[in-house]
């Protein structure tokens, strides 16, 4: 199926959605302009999505997420619970994010970033 075009509530831009159908978007979160879904995502508990970001298949954000304009989360990536996602920032395939992650990180791919490691990643 080609992808859904939700008109942004300002009127400014737009975000594409790729089914409508599969996907949960809580009514207080805030998904930015340019902005791609794909299906079965899962959006809830007044998060906010930034310009410009793309969520994977099957991707959950919940509990006062922010997560900041160009980042990429990969398919199955889970990130909750008051977590501040950076601007430019990649995560990867099946990782799950309960921890902050600054500006400009890449290449986080199927770790866990929690709050229980100084270094924030573990497997």
């Amino acid at each position: 199926n080609p992808p859904v075009v939700v008109r942004a509530p300002d009127g400014a831009d737009w975000q594409r959605v790729h089914d409508l159908s599969r996907l949960s978007i809580d009514r207080n979160t805030r998904i930015g302009n340019a902005t791609w879904i794909t299906n079965a995502s899962v959006i809830a508990h007044d998060c906010s999505i930034g310009d410009g970001c793309w969520l994977g298949a099957s991707v959950t954000v919940s509990g006062h997420v922010t997560v900041a304009a160009s980042t990429f989360i990969g398919s199955g990536s889970t990130i909750a619970n008051d977590v501040a996602i950076g601007e430019n920032v990649i995560i990867g395939l099946s990782t799950a994010v309960t921890a902050n992650v600054g500006d400009d990180r890449s290449a986080i791919i199927n770790m866990s970033l929690t709050k229980n490691r100084q270094s924030g990643c573990h497997r």
